[in-house]
């Protein structure tokens, strides 16, 4: 296989020069560009790659990437980790990576990996990609199949775009990726969504703090900077994705044993909510013929999208009742996972497409993420202290059958598509209570 002139000089080159300008991205000399950028010397991200056109003129192309990966650390040392959830024509299937790995493979038998080769240790490093390609071959048991050969170069594990992950899938993640650079020294993981951004940058940063012991400022700063070019970005900024960063950053404390615990606790939990408070509420919710709009949420089954659990509306008969100063909503026993999304908006009930006084349904939209379980911990004293006693954090005696509650403010909030832009101001603070089951 050719090293030095994969690729001749094309337009969609070019154009893929200009899309990467602001961008971090590892150079070479096969002769095409490719949107990688280097986080950790074994931890890379990347853009979505994609098979047709027009997407192959500024994205990446799947057959220079998979190139790109063998050629510079070997067949079997590369796994790809695909967060996009979204469909678009041009995605690369299983079999389309399968086959273009086949073809590679092969090649790289012959030839060593690029890095090796500019190695001082060259015999030690061959030695290892030999290892590498064999083992991707076959196993004590026999010749791989292809869904096993499958699971050594990709994991799928999606969500939706400007959301965080669950808490439990997080985990998986990361856990999967140390697997995976634990069986060689030389092993590489790609993380992808969309744009290498959000959820790449979100699974990166917690691998960091997991498995590096970075603390999750400095984790946030090596992502931003390892990713962009100075300027460009702030790297993941999204309220709900830092949000269960820190949860992760909370689960760290406990030693491996308690996480553990912790996550065979959470598999479990189940959450009732019990009602919702707005505090110092917009004024014209009681003199106009508007309402707030409050929806929760959970992800479906294939995270790609939501299952609405139940929907709220302020009556007007109950605002007739209550202080100005707040609007207090009992829910109707609500059962949920321990991951709930919560959205607002604003609607008028008199009118399906505009409000009065030139108000769009649209002029207001916000929502958060939470997770219940560790907000429920963040309501314990002495959380720690609890979990050494054996009895778990959930099922202990000073927790069970007790209401939590959590305030958060409306700058905390995250807006449309990842902004910070949630428009007009509903409210000044929400309070949830809830009990654990």
């Amino acid at each position: 296989m050719p090293t030095q002139s994969h690729r001749k000089p094309t337009l969609g080159n070019a154009i893929k020069s200009v899309s990467i300008i602001p961008l971090k991205v590892q150079k070479n000399k096969l002769g095409f560009t490719v949107d990688i950028s280097t986080i950790t010397p074994q931890f890379l991200v990347c853009s979505y790659p994609v098979t047709k056109y027009p997407r192959l003129l500024y994205r990446n192309n799947l057959e220079d990437l998979v190139t790109h990966l063998t050629l510079h650390y070997g067949a079997n040392a590369w796994k790809i980790y695909n967060f996009k959830v979204e469909h678009n024509f041009g995605d690369y299937t299983d079999e389309e990576l399968l086959n273009l790995y086949n073809k590679v493979e092969f090649a790289n038998r012959l030839t060593p990996p690029i890095d090796s080769m500019n190695n001082n240790n060259n015999n030690h490093n061959n030695n290892n990609n030999n290892n590498n390609n064999q083992s991707l071959i076959s196993n004590d048991n026999g010749p791989m199949n292809e869904l096993e050969r499958l699971s050594n170069i990709l994991l799928r594990e999606s969500w939706l775009d400007h959301s965080p992950p669950p808490f439990l899938l997080l985990e998986f993640i990361v856990d999967d990726m140390n697997k995976h650079l634990q069986k060689d020294k030389g092993n590489v993981i790609l993380a992808h969504c969309k744009m290498g951004k959000g959820r790449s940058g979100t699974v990166c940063i917690a691998f960091m703090m997991k498995y590096l012991f970075c603390p999750l400022s400095e984790s946030r700063e090596i992502f931003m900077c390892g990713r962009f070019k100075p300027g460009v970005s702030r790297g993941v900024t999204i309220y709900s994705q830092l949000r269960i960063l820190k949860y992760h950053e909370q689960f760290l404390k406990f030693n491996s044993l308690q996480q553990e615990e912790i996550l065979d606790e959470m598999r479990q939990c189940k959450i009732r909510l019990h009602w919702i408070k707005l505090i110092n509420p917009l004024k014209i919710f009681f003199s106009q013929p508007y309402s707030v709009s409050i929806k929760f949420q959970e992800y479906n089954e294939k995270r790609d999208g939501l299952n609405i659990i139940e929907a709220l509306e302020t009556d007007r008969s109950l605002l007739d009742k209550q202080d100005q100063q707040e609007i207090l909503l009992y829910l109707h026993e609500i059962i949920l996972n321990t991951d709930i999304r919560l959205e607002f908006g604003i609607k008028n009930s008199k009118s399906k497409k505009k409000l009065k006084d030139g108000l769009a349904p649209t002029i207001s939209s916000s929502h958060c993420w939470l997770n219940l379980f560790w907000e429920t911990v963040n309501g314990i004293k002495d959380a720690e202290m609890l979990m050494t006693e054996g009895q778990g954090l959930i099922k202990h005696p000073e927790v069970e059958g007790k209401f939590f509650c959590h305030s958060m403010n409306w700058k905390e909030l995250d807006g449309t598509i990842g902004s910070t832009n949630k428009g007009l101001c509903l409210f000044e603070s929400m309070e949830l209570c809830w009990k654990v089951l």
